[in-house]
């Protein structure tokens, strides 16, 4: 070989193996094209043949252990559990209808009419010749912001004569106005009207309110339902009440959900180690002792390969970075195929 032709092959030597992360990663890739051509045994097959097995070990116990005839006796609700014979939706539709009945009665739409009424004689108009009583100016500044009881005697749209006393409509509150002209007494009887309705509104539906908390959950309990813990004894929410059969549902679903946590780990340790299996730990699952200590030294192998690539790049032909950081590569080492 030539001396050319040495000097570029030892420099293509020297940059495959810069650095022990290089042959750590070269290591593991030669190793992973030997696993993969290695077929010998499916043992993830096995595998999955051993879980079904745990699999219908546990289960064969929990079905012995919780039944739902054993959960209901636990509850003392007899066996077999009847279903209601009605329907939550039924039971608060008819509570719903009695209490819409028995709010009918106490606040009659009648009352509104009575609003209309009160509203009406509360604005009317004054008119000439009337006798108005004693009012208030809507300015507390000044003075005679009391206007005493007297006769009216005039109204126009700049002013007003109540008995000896001239006033101007600026000076009067709005249901002082209304009292002296159509379109403000219009406006008030609106407004009145208005306000007692909502106020009349929000006292049926508080009483509607305190009717279906007394009645309702009475009512469900009755019915053969049971509340969701004492805190919705009083609840007005269908889906905190439960019927004796979903309750042994519940409680038979958890139950048997408690024991496979208890028993499969210990079923499954039974089953696999008797196997040849081990439980890995970095990956939590069950795989054969020899293919466990491989896969750790993957993990191993792939750590020093990181550590490796992040320590400092190293020439192991001895040539080193040049002084300063720059200039032509070191020299390779001769005589190495000589």
């Amino acid at each position: 070989m030539n001396g050319h032709r040495k000097q570029v092959f030892n420099m293509l030597i020297r940059n495959v193996f810069a650095s022990a992360g290089a042959v750590a990663l070269l290591v593991g890739f030669v190793g992973g094209i030997a696993a993969a051509q290695d077929g010998g045994s499916n043992w993830q097959a096995e595998r999955a043949a051993l879980q079904a097995t745990v699999n219908q070990r546990v289960n064969q116990i929990i079905d012995q252990e919780v039944t739902k005839q054993k959960v209901a006796q636990f509850l003392q609700f007899g066996w077999p559990v009847e279903p209601p014979k009605e329907r939550k939706d039924e039971i608060v539709k008819r509570i719903e209808g009695e209490v819409d009945k028995a709010a009918r009665v106490k606040f009659p739409e009648a009352r509104r009419k009575e609003f209309e009424a009160e509203a009406a004689e509360m604005f009317r108009v004054f008119q000439p010749g009337d006798l108005v009583p004693e009012f208030k100016l809507a300015r507390d500044f000044g003075t005679n912001t009391i206007v005493r009881e007297g006769r009216l005697y005039q109204v126009t749209e700049q002013r007003i004569r109540v008995g000896n006393r001239w006033l101007i409509p600026e000076d009067l509150t709005d249901e002082v106005k209304a009292r002296f002209y159509e379109e403000h007494s219009k406006k008030q009887i609106d407004r009145y009207i208005r306000v007692k309705n909502n106020e009349y509104n929000q006292e049926i539906q508080e009483y509607k309110k305190e009717e279906l908390t007394k009645r309702l959950p009475a009512a469900l309990l009755k019915g053969g339902y049971f509340p969701r813990g004492r805190d919705n004894m009083t609840s007005t929410d269908p889906n905190n009440w439960l019927a004796k059969t979903e309750i042994v549902d519940m409680l038979y679903t958890a139950r048997r959900n408690q024991l496979e946590g208890v028993i499969a780990p210990k079923i499954a340790k039974e089953v696999f180690e008797a196997s040849g299996y081990e439980l890995v730990a970095e990956n939590k699952q069950w795989m054969p002792r020899n293919e466990a200590a491989a896969f750790r030294r993957k993990l191993a192998d792939e750590a020093a390969a990181r550590q490796a690539a992040a320590a400092p790049n190293v020439d192991i032909f001895g040539g080193g970075a040049p002084a300063g950081g720059g200039g032509a590569p070191a020299a390779p080492a001769e005589g190495i195929f000589d």
